[in-house]
């Protein structure tokens, strides 16, 4: 189960804050399947990021399975990226110079 409660997420600072997370909520249960989509900045990437724990929240609650995170800093959550999270990138983050298998067994 992933349940995200009240979460915050901004950039910047004072007047040129921009908040792009705004107090979201959301629960899945595991094998649901589900689309997110919104005109571009409007906080997809952001969400996921925060998800996968690549980005630090502001604020609010992130429970995946065992983990609980969310305002937690990426170095803090590894274990959620290596045992809770699948990623797959928009774009492709391979090495030139490995063959496709080489480039999994690498990741």
């Amino acid at each position: 189960m992933l349940r995200v409660t009240n979460l915050r997420k901004g950039f910047g600072s004072g007047r040129r804050r921009l908040e792009v997370l705004k107090g979201v909520n959301l629960e899945l249960a595991p094998g649901e399947l589900v689309s997110m989509m919104g005109p571009s900045g409007c906080g997809k990437s952001t969400l996921l990021n925060v998800i996968g724990g690549l980005l630090e929240a502001d604020s609010g609650t992130i429970s995946l399975g065992e983990f609980s995170y969310g305002t937690r800093p990426p170095n803090r959550v590894v274990d959620v990226r290596r045992r809770g999270v699948g990623w797959i990138f928009q774009d492709f983050h391979l090495l030139d110079r490995l063959s496709a298998l080489d480039n999994v067994t690498f990741a």
